[in-house]
């Protein structure tokens, strides 16, 4: 079972990355699944297995990043909010400025939304305020990440961070010890 899954993940990722070339030269609405397929070295029904459309391999794509990034600068709980994990969203986001550019001059926000709220905050919970909860944040942070894309990323993720801390969380708020280390 691990082996397939392996595999899948591995013709999911071959997927995205063929979009993302085809990208380089093409907008997204020129760019069809068969030139997807053909470019990944896969059949059409891999693709519409994995993927209900351009955009969810998209967001897969990022996805998949922010989970590599994550693991390698070592965050603990990644799909739980916190002011740490909002500044290293910033990072990471910075990370990936040529791909959010390229997507945001399609109009693409959607997929980067959608990846933001797997990321933020799973969709379902035993607890409703923290569901709730959860919800406020993702939808808070991303419109802040979402005006810096737009704004061509002029602030460092740490300035974002501390814009988010002192400025719309409340200007006595710092991080705990807890936090900094996570």
């Amino acid at each position: 079972m691990a082996r397939r899954n392996k595999s899948t993940e591995f013709l999911k990722e071959c997927i995205a990355d063929a979009l993302l070339k085809l990208m380089e030269e093409k907008t997204l609405s020129q760019i069809t699944v068969l030139e997807i397929t053909n470019t990944a070295g896969v059949g059409r029904a891999t693709f519409f297995r994995h993927f209900s459309s351009k955009e969810d391999v998209l967001t897969f794509k990022l996805l998949l990043l922010w989970e590599r990034w994550a693991q390698e600068h070592e965050l603990i709980d990644i799909s739980k909010f916190s002011l740490y994990t909002t500044k290293e969203l910033f990072s990471f986001n910075l990370s990936i400025k040529p791909l959010l550019q390229k997507l945001y001059t399609e109009n693409l926000q959607n997929c980067v939304y959608d990846a933001f709220s797997n990321i933020m905050a799973p969709q379902f919970g035993s607890d409703v305020v923290q569901c709730y909860a959860n919800r406020f944040y993702t939808y808070g942070c991303f419109a802040m990440v979402d005006e810096w894309i737009k704004r061509g990323f002029l602030e460092t993720p740490e300035q974002m961070a501390d814009i988010i801390i002192h400025e719309i969380v409340g200007k006595n708020v710092t991080l705990t010890e807890k936090e900094e280390q996570a």
